[in-house]
C-alpha cells in the first residue's frame, strides 16, 4: 500500500494559487475565496451560512487521514440536502476526494465529522445572481433499481448520498441518457459517497445497484429559477481532459480552457482503479483559485470507483494532475450550457 501523506498534496501537487486563492479576480468568472468550514486541517464539526443575497458555489477538498482500526467520515447537509459525504475504512487512508455544490442564498450547511479526515482547502465564489428556489423536492428515487423524472419544468440540482452495506464489491450507478452523473465502487462495507449534479428540465435520471448493497442516506433537488442544461445539451467538441482511455491508464497531465464568452461547460468525469495500487488525480481552476475535482483510492481494491461533476465558466482554465498511480478515466465530457451562471462572464 501507498503511504501518501498530506504533504505530499500541499507541498508538491497542489498549486500555491489554489492553497492560497491569490489571484481571485484575475480571470475568469469564479472567483473563489477561502472559507472556515471545515477549516483546513484535522476536521471537526462546523456551520458556513451564504449570507449573500446571491447563490454561491462550494468546493470542499479532502482526505482520508484514518488510523489503523477505525473509522474516518464526515457529512456536510442542509436539511434534507447532503452536499457532501465520505466514510473510510482504515485501509481507504490517503483517499481524496472533492465535493463541488450550489448552496441557494441566504442557506446554511453543516458539517459533522467522525474520526479523522483532513481537509486540504474549502473555497466558496459568488454567482451572478439567486437562481436557486427554495423548494427542496425529494427524489423518490431509492433501493436497488429506481427512477425519477424532473417532470417541474426547470432545471434541478440534485444531492444524493449512499453507504455502502455488503461485505466485497458494492457498486452503484446513475444517470440520465448517455451521462453518467454518480458512480461509485468500493471493496468495502464501510465505504460513504456522495454526488451532486444538474438534472435538466424532462429528464430522467435511473440508478441502479451493479453489484453488492447499498443504504440510501438522503436523495433531494432544488429547482433552478429557469432552463440552463438542455437534457440533450452538445458536448464540447475536443474536449479531452482528462482523456479517456479505459479500461487503459491515463498517466499524463492536461488543461482546458473554456473559450466560450456567454456559456458555461458542465464537466463530468468518471475515474476508476485498474491495478491494486494507489490511484488518484485532482483538478483545479488555474485562475479562480480552488480544487473543483479529486479522487483517488488507497486501498489496494482494483475496480474502485468515484468521480467529479463541476461547471467551468466562461475564460476559466481547468488543470489536472495525475498523481500517484494511473486511474483510467472511462467517461470524461463537457456538456455545453445555455447560458453563464457567473457575474460578469458573458
Amino acid at each position: 500500500k501507498a503511504t501518501v501523506s498530506v504533504l505530499y498534496w500541499l507541498e508538491m501537487k497542489v498549486p500555491l494559487l489554489v492553497l492560497l486563492g491569490c489571484c481571485a479576480g484575475a480571470l475568469g468568472g469564479a472567483h473563489f475565496r477561502v472559507i472556515d468550514c471545515p477549516s483546513t486541517g484535522t476536521g471537526s464539526g462546523c456551520s458556513y451560512r451564504n449570507t449573500n443575497a446571491i447563490d454561491e458555489l462550494v468546493s470542499l477538498f479532502f482526505q482520508a487521514d484514518v488510523p489503523a482500526g477505525e473509522v474516518g467520515a464526515f457529512t456536510c447537509r442542509n436539511g434534507a440536502m447532503t452536499y457532501c459525504h465520505r466514510r473510510y475504512a482504515s485501509s481507504d487512508d490517503g483517499s481524496s476526494g472533492d465535493c463541488f455544490f450550489i448552496l441557494p442564498a441566504g442557506q446554511q450547511f453543516d458539517c459533522t465529522v467522525e474520526g479523522s479526515i483532513y481537509f486540504i482547502n474549502s473555497r466558496a465564489a459568488a454567482m451572478s445572481g439567486a437562481g436557486m428556489l427554495d423548494t427542496v423536492t425529494d427524489i423518490a428515487c431509492r433501493g436497488a433499481s429506481c427512477s425519477y423524472t424532473n417532470a417541474g419544468g426547470t432545471d434541478m440540482w440534485v444531492a444524493q448520498a449512499f453507504e455502502a452495506q455488503a461485505a466485497g464489491t458494492n457498486r452503484m450507478s446513475c444517470s440520465y441518457g448517455s451521462v453518467e452523473v454518480c458512480v461509485y465502487s468500493v471493496g468495502n462495507s464501510i465505504g460513504g459517497y456522495s454526488c451532486n449534479y444538474i438534472l435538466p428540465a424532462g429528464a430522467t435520471v435511473t440508478c441502479r445497484v451493479d453489484e453488492g448493497n447499498f443504504r440510501t442516506l438522503s436523495s433531494a433537488g432544488v429547482p433552478f429559477g429557469g432552463a440552463y442544461l438542455s437534457a440533450s445539451a452538445q458536448e464540447e467538441g475536443g474536449w479531452d481532459c482528462p482523456k479517456v482511455a479505459y479500461p487503459l491508464p491515463s498517466v499524463c497531465d492536461c488543461s482546458y480552457t473554456n473559450t466560450h464568452t456567454d456559456r458555461d461547460l458542465v464537466v463530468v468525469v468518471t475515474a476508476t482503479t485498474i491495478d491494486e495500487d494507489f490511484d488518484a488525480f485532482h483538478c483545479y481552476f488555474y485562475y479562480g483559485g480552488a480544487n473543483v475535482c479529486a479522487w483517488g483510492s488507497n486501498n489496494n481494491d482494483k475496480g474502485n470507483t468515484g468521480g467529479c461533476y463541476f461547471i467551468l465558466p466562461p475564460g476559466e482554465r481547468f488543470v489536472c494532475s495525475m498523481q500517484w498511480g494511473a486511474a483510467s478515466f472511462s467517461m470524461s465530457t463537457a456538456l455545453m450550457a445555455g447560458g453563464t451562471l457567473f457575474p460578469g462572464a458573458a
